[in-house]
């Protein structure tokens, strides 16, 4: 083991750890398959009121694996200072949260709380609030030197970046910045001067997921205006790992390679969002249309009113098997329902058949075969129809699920993971990569592709995506910001789309 200690020349005043009103630390637990906050509020002799405004949830959805705060105990509030060159200060306790920006060796804040996987709470310059890794932070004293202890493999990427940070100029009137390879919003955060926050603020991004060649506004007067707002898409996940793997701050690299994410996810949320190109719908309805596309605040009930239908006949014509609906998701609201030849067809014809006289015997016979062959022909349909079916419930019980790289499911994805789980679950076996699973299908034009169909897409080097089809223009795929849908030819997707496979007859 290393030690990198950079010496920080502060005002010779001497400041001291203090003491302070107490606060509360906080006790947390993981949620299980099954678990429900009123569940978890009756075990830990709390209410589903205040587990809410402890984990700052705006719903009683939760999901296993996600980690809530139950209660908290007191202790005293007392000054640090950063140990580390940069520190990331996020909106929540772990890597996985969002950065809100980074604070340099020796910046004073203070420890509000000390959360039970060893994060602070703390407060730093005009009484912002965020999270940090509290290894980083050490007792306040009168020099400020910045000491980090690294293993030696890690310690060349904080004296590069040090180094860096300490010689590279850069242009005091540059507005704007166009994305290199290695770069990262952390990265540009630091050279030019500014915060993740302010970064991702004024170029309108979701995540930090950036790409190269991109260009960005570096200062708040290049700020792109809202109405270009585009869901910038990372190159492939594997390219994204490796950005994300080299360019982690030293708080990150004590993670291990499948704890860091393809991206940084926002908060993981169950309340899907629509895709970017459909958010600015216009007020007005077309009740002419013969597709809807679902927002907030729709019901199956809602929609059959708008059009002048039934809730039964809407999900007959788009094989829904319950009442949930996604924001975004494409309805058919006009058109006919196919009905099915039965077997009492056949009984029919047989039973017409022996009414007439012998010399309608061949007849007879050809009415019986044509009816056979309706009714195999419908068992077959009736079939196909449920195991599409199957897949798309099987497909939408994971909406909101969180993604991660490598991720097989059930309680994460990557997409050719979730793609894997889902077919799999209804009988289908498919490779592990999107790039094996493309190779495995029957490849199909857009005019032929079907619901239960899989779409792929390629960003520059090879099959990088895969989604699951189901009509419309729409998908199902886990992407940076979870499982969810997505227009296959909105922004961020149209341009890679590549083209569709068949992997099962449904």
């Amino acid at each position: 083991m290393k030690k990198a200690a950079i010496a920080t020349a502060t005002a010779g005043i001497a400041v001291t750890a203090f003491a302070a009103p107490t606060i509360a630390s906080a006790s947390t637990v993981v949620v299980e398959s099954g678990d429900t906050l009123w569940g978890i509020a009756q075990q830990n002799d709390t209410t589903v009121d205040s587990l809410k405004q402890l984990n700052q949830l705006t719903s009683d959805k939760i999901f296993p694996g996600q980690k809530l705060v139950v209660s908290e105990q007191a202790q005293e509030k007392s000054e640090k200072q950063v140990t580390a060159t940069w520190l990331n200060v996020r909106d929540g306790a772990g890597v996985d949260n969002n950065i809100i920006t980074s604070l340099k060796g020796g910046t004073k804040v203070t420890v509000e709380t000390t959360e039970s996987n060893g994060w602070n709470k703390i407060t730093y310059g005009d009484g912002e609030t965020g999270y940090v890794n509290g290894k980083y932070l050490g007792e306040a004293t009168q020099t400020a030197a910045v000491t980090e202890t690294t293993p030696a493999a890690e310690q060349t990427q904080v004296q590069t970046e040090t180094a860096t940070t300490s010689t590279e100029q850069v242009a005091t009137d540059v507005s704007s910045y166009k994305v290199k390879s290695g770069d990262t919003l952390w990265g540009l955060s630091t050279k030019f001067g500014v915060s993740v926050n302010d970064l991702m603020s004024w170029n309108n991004l979701s995540s930090s997921s950036i790409y190269v060649g991109q260009n960005l506004a570096v200062k708040a007067s290049a700020a792109q205006p809202a109405a270009s707002t585009q869901t910038e898409q990372t190159t492939t996940q594997e390219q994204t790992t490796q950005t994300e793997t080299t360019t982690q701050t030293s708080e990150e690299q004590t993670s291990s390679t499948q704890q860091s994410q393809a991206t940084e996810q926002s908060t993981q949320s169950s309340t899907q969002t629509a895709p970017a190109t459909e958010e600015k719908q216009a007020d007005a309805i077309d009740t002419s249309a013969s597709t809807y596309t679902v927002r907030s605040g729709d019901s199956l009930s809602k929609i059959a009113g708008i059009f002048g239908t039934s809730v039964s006949n809407l999900k007959a014509l788009n094989g829904l098997t319950s009442d949930a609906l996604q924001v975004g998701q494409v309805l058919k609201v006009k058109g006919q329902v196919p009905t099915q030849n039965t077997t009492n067809n056949s009984s029919q014809s047989a039973s017409s058949s022996t009414t007439n006289n012998s010399t309608s015997g061949s007849s007879s016979s050809s009415s019986s075969s044509s009816s056979t062959s309706n009714a195999s022909s419908s068992s077959s349909s009736s079939s196909s129809s449920s195991s599409y079916s199957a897949l798309l419930s099987e497909a939408q019980k994971h909406l909101g699920k969180p993604y991660s790289w490598g991720g097989n499911g059930p309680s994460s994805f990557d997409c050719s993971g979730f793609t894997k789980y889902v077919y799999g679950k209804v009988g289908v076996s498919l490779p592990r990569t999107a790039s094996a699973q493309y190779s495995a299908s029957t490849k199909i034009s857009e005019s032929q592709a079907k619901p239960g169909d899989l779409v792929f897409f390629n960003y520059g080097s090879g099959i990088a995506h895969v989604g699951i089809y189901v009509g419309g223009g729409q998908m199902i795929d886990a992407q940076d910001n979870g499982v969810k849908y997505d227009n296959i030819h909105g922004s961020g997707w149209g341009e890679y789309l590549v083209g569709f496979g068949r992997v099962a007859n449904f």
